[in-house]
């Protein structure tokens, strides 16, 4: 049963100018109880003027109150959109499954990609739009057209910076982090600081030879006390300071490791 026709044009933009877009839509609870129709078989429908048929799409409910429920709809291109619903439950088109992450290396602005199985589980033609969400945001979209029974996979790439990341195609949820470790530049500073440390103590050594070799009466322990008094100050505090940089370094990355995992929501 046809609730409404309804159509979808571009506003202040031109329509070869979207990739994909979200858009709201309402089905009002007094239809749906005047009509006997079961809330899950609300069904949202493109019209295709090339092969003059409609053709369902999938569609989230994302709330309601007490007149209207509302549906989040993904749409690929501008056209008429039916409406509809029966009394008996909704068919199950398509499943999804396997999602799966591929990273080579979690560094910023690295290639990261987000595959999946659809499987066409009607005996006949049927067209799935894949969607990918990022952090709950709307990322991309892919169509894909299915013969009856038959399965294909939809691919994603993304090139996402430093930060933790969750996306989802249907049901399917996974999560990664980006932002591995710099292990160059702690090695780099681990270096540096044993650089100085030796520096220091060899530049503390040659003096005190020097001074030794005028001076037989004065210890080395008098000398080297007072010689670090006078440059064992800077030299601590290059140290002190190169040693805290290394420190947060890991402090703030460690946590952060590389890490993903796959879910499935109920």
């Amino acid at each position: 049963m046809v609730s409404d026709y309804l159509e979808v044009t571009a506003d202040n933009f031109q329509a070869g100018d979207m990739l994909v877009a979200q858009v709201t839509l309402v089905v009002e609870k007094s239809w749906i109880r005047e009509n006997n129709i079961h809330e899950w078989s609300i069904q949202f429908s493109r019209y295709d003027e090339v092969a003059g048929e409609w053709k369902p799409a999938q569609a989230n409910r994302i709330g309601e109150d007490e007149e209207i429920i509302r549906y989040s709809l993904i749409v690929t291109e501008f056209s008429i959109w039916s409406i509809t619903g029966s009394a008996d439950p909704p068919l199950v088109i398509f499943q999804v499954d396997d999602l799966q992450i591929s990273l080579s290396d979690p560094q910023p602005e690295v290639a990261v990609t987000i595959t999946a199985m659809v499987t066409n589980l009607l005996n006949e033609p049927a067209e799935y739009v894949a969607v990918l969400w990022i952090n709950s945001r709307l990322s991309d979209s892919e169509t894909v057209l299915l013969k009856g029974n038959q399965f294909a996979p939809v691919s994603f790439t993304i090139y996402p910076e430093r930060g933790t990341y969750e996306v989802r195609i249907d049901q399917l949820v996974g999560t990664f982090k980006i932002g591995g470790i710099p292990w160059a530049a702690i090695v780099w500073s681990i270096v540096v600081v044993l650089l100085l440390l030796a520096g220091g103590w060899f530049f503390l050594f040659v003096v005190w030879r020097r001074r030794r070799s005028r001076q037989h009466d004065q210890s080395f322990r008098e000398w080297a006390v007072l010689r670090l008094g006078q440059v064992g100050g800077p030299i601590l505090a290059i140290v002190a300071a190169l040693s805290a940089y290394v420190a947060g370094w890991l402090f703030l990355l460690v946590p952060g490791r590389w890490r993903r995992s796959v879910r499935a929501d109920d």
